[in-house]
């Protein structure tokens, strides 16, 4: 059944229909495929680019998150991501560059 879901979506991703190929992909977990929409997408495709990151959230794929916000320029976003994913690291590295951001991290 899933690679029903799988062709559908990718007919979707070839009429570049790609608000329905979102929502087929996140639906039914196919995310590497939906990994792939995101790297095709023009990063001022915000709105498509943060369905595609929530869903990423969502299904606790940090690594796929981090690449859509860091496609989108959300530096807000990626902090969260870090956080949620336990990232220190990475977290503080970023907090070097947006200092503002450290109310995110610290509690």
């Amino acid at each position: 059944e899933n690679q029903e879901w799988k062709t559908a979506a990718s007919i979707f991703v070839t009429s570049e229909e790609y608000g329905k190929a979102i929502e087929v992909m996140g639906q039914h977990g196919l995310l590497d495929d939906l990994i792939d929409v995101v790297r095709r997408l023009e990063k001022s495709e915000t709105v498509l680019l943060a369905k595609c990151a929530a869903i990423f959230r969502e299904k606790g794929y940090a690594q796929y998150a981090k690449e859509t916000y860091i496609k989108m320029g959300n530096t807000g976003a990626l902090l969260e991501v870090y956080v949620e994913a336990e990232k220190w690291e990475e977290a503080f590295q970023l907090l070097e560059t947006q200092p503002g951001m450290a109310d995110k991290v610290y509690l």
